[in-house]
């Protein structure tokens, strides 16, 4: 939502728009639209494309962490840490949240976002345990 006012930056107006995003759920964006600048438009655009949808999450892990039994420890920690990170994730805007979370959990060493289909909805992400873990 654009907050059209000729003080963008003043406190009052920053108050609106947070109100009007608490009650809405939606990003608020104060501008002067009349004097509007580039940066303001890539600021728009970049809080537009955070709220399309996500349909789908890929997950890669190493081949043998997928190959380890349905039980072992390890890969029902990757599983519980995934299921329960991706869980709340709805919009692109989310991925971010599922990605910190995921970069605390304990043997995983490197947490990546490799791809995003904005068009499909589709989210890619990486997970590797720390180097030694393997051996």
């Amino acid at each position: 939502v654009l907050l059209n006012s000729t003080h963008p930056q003043a406190e009052e107006t920053r108050q609106i728009a947070l109100e009007l995003s608490e009650r809405y759920l939606v990003p608020v964006i104060p501008v002067d639209c009349l004097r509007m600048e580039q940066n303001d438009v890539a600021q728009i655009i970049q809080e537009i494309l955070k709220m399309f949808p996500v349909q789908e999450i890929r997950i890669n892990f190493p081949a043998w962490l997928e190959e380890l039994a349905l039980g072992h420890w390890l890969r029902e920690t990757y599983e519980r840490a995934v299921f329960s990170a991706v869980e709340r994730v709805e919009k692109v805007k989310d991925v971010d949240q599922a990605l910190d979370l995921l970069s605390t959990t304990e043997n995983m060493d490197t947490v990546l976002l490799k791809r995003v289909d904005l068009g499909q909805g589709v989210v890619e992400l990486s997970i590797s345990p720390p180097p030694g873990l393997f051996y």
